[in-house]
């Protein structure tokens, strides 16, 4: 009875994330799609596509300027033994992101002409940019601010926050369109959730956790900076790998299809990325510290790994064939009816959800171990995958990018498999294979069906989909009834 009691408990927690951060999420997603469609309907597909790249290079900005400061400060700020240090690390942790936010945005501002020349071919003015790098400081503020709820363990005024902030920058994006012109209007409506972000998490740490008593100079915090930069620069390189790779390729589709057909991709890689992220992004917030916890005893490291695979299993693959299920209209209903074009590449990266879904538990381990320069190596060899085979074999069609995004899933995983299997002895345990199966042949079956009748498919997506949802609400009420005891699990 304790062995079960336990084990539910455990099951309890992983939801615990889910449900808090899975609803601000559901709400993020709501205000994301707003934005989208008011983007599509006043500017079309060319306004989609030149919002995209400008999120792409405010993205990768973030992510080089950033060097990690996301992971860093969650260990910095959790490692505390009291409150005093404890105000310490948050006070170091906004002072690092001042420094870096600076540099990022003077960088941006000297480099902006070479830059517009090469990133944007010209298209638009160096203000522009400096706009964008404005957008790219701002974001790292908020991921400082954000972080501090995180280490503190406030993850219910961090959903609260993910919130609002969407709310307010799904109205400053349609201030933007309707009081702005030109391109002025879409750098505003690119950076509109970065400033809203900064905005909102400062007011509600400023309400919810103020700093107290935190009086320690430049030269104290510079322990704490190079706490951030040990961790920090190796995760950093790893996330310029993936924004560099997502802007390079957005640039080989706008210089090879034209604007508007890279417009297309940025909505089918949008939308088929939103709805498996609010899963994925919902466990996080509790799974990495809890492995990370456990990782020198691999017993019960294998254990949660096998938990977290589980029910991720169990709660993202409905998502996956509801998602395919709606593909005929979902595009054309966010977007606008042009955006029919980009369905077939859209459920390519779809179908890809499930390769992401079994490597997502297994990529953590590595960080988790400490292995940051490995992680690292895993992320270049699998972005400089995927942007070989879509330089390579991409010309007009985009259901290309959609399979080189899956052939880079394919590689993404065999790493981790090997990893974890030579660091951890850990194998998939059988009820994952056998799931994974099972859905791999229902994706094929959708997709296979697709290539004759469109509708016919989404029939039988929504099939797969509410025989596993059904299959996923009967254990989600029995963790809740703490009856759920799967057999596998050790």
């Amino acid at each position: 009875m304790n062995d079960r009691n336990a084990n539910s408990s455990s099951y309890r927690m992983i939801l615990r994330g889910l449900l808090l951060v899975g609803s601000a999420s559901v709400v993020t997603l709501l205000c994301s799609a707003a934005r989208s469609k008011l983007l599509a309907y006043v500017g079309g597909a060319t306004a989609v596509g030149t919002v995209g790249l400008l999120a792409s290079f405010i993205s990768l900005a973030f992510t080089t300027g950033g060097l990690g400061l996301g992971v860093a400060g969650v260990r910095e700020i959790a490692a505390a033994k009291d409150d005093g240090s404890r105000n310490a690390a948050r006070l170091a942790l906004r002072r690092y992101a001042l420094v870096l936010a600076l540099v990022t945005f003077t960088v941006i501002a000297v480099a902006s002409a070479p830059i517009n020349a090469r990133v944007f071919e010209g298209a638009l003015a160096p203000a522009f940019v400096c706009a964008a790098g404005l957008g790219a400081a701002a974001m790292i503020g908020s991921m400082a601010l954000s972080t501090e709820l995180r280490g503190v363990q406030m993850i219910r005024a961090l959903a609260k926050g993910r919130s609002l902030a969407a709310v307010l920058a799904a109205f400053g994006a349609a201030t933007a369109l309707f009081l702005l012109r030109g391109n002025w209007a879409l750098v505003a409506f690119a950076v509109s959730l970065p400033f809203a972000s900064l905005l909102v998490f400062a007011w509600v740490l400023g309400r919810g956790a103020p700093l107290q008593g935190a009086g320690a100079s430049w030269r104290e915090s510079q322990s704490h900076f190079r706490g951030f930069a040990s961790l920090g620069i190796p995760v950093a390189a790893s996330g310029f790998a993936a924004s560099g790779a997502a802007l390079l390729l957005r640039m080989v589709v706008d210089q090879r299809a034209g604007t508007a057909t890279l417009g297309l991709f940025v909505a089918a890689f949008a939308v088929s990325e939103q709805y498996l992220g609010i899963v994925l992004q919902s466990m996080a917030t509790d799974y990495f510290p809890r492995l990370a916890a456990v990782i020198d005893t691999p017993e019960e490291a294998n254990v949660l790994i096998r938990r977290q695979s589980r029910l991720l299993l169990t709660v993202g693959c409905p998502v996956l064939f509801g998602m395919l299920a709606v593909s005929p209209w979902l595009l054309p209903l966010l977007y606008a009816a042009e955006f029919d074009e980009a369905t077939t590449v859209y459920c390519l990266l779809v179908a890809s959800g499930l390769l992401k879904m079994l490597a997502w538990p297994l990529g953590y381990a590595i960080l988790a171990r400490g292995r940051s320069l490995m992680f690292t190596a895993k992320e270049l060899s699998v972005h400089a995958t995927y942007l070989a085979v879509a330089f390579f074999f991409f010309d007009n069609e985009l259901w290309i990018i959609g399979l080189a995004y899956i052939v880079c899933r394919i590689v993404n995983l065999a790493w981790l498999v090997l990893y974890v299997r030579h660091a951890l002895n850990h194998t998939m345990s059988a009820w994952c294979m056998q799931r994974a199966a099972l859905v791999s042949l229902g994706l094929a079956l959708v997709l296979g069906v697709r290539e004759w009748n469109e509708l016919a498919a989404a029939g039988v997506a929504a099939v797969f989909s509410a025989a596993l949802g059904v299959d996923a609400l009967k254990v989600l009420l029995s963790i809740f009834r703490g009856t759920f005891r799967p057999a596998d699990d050790t």
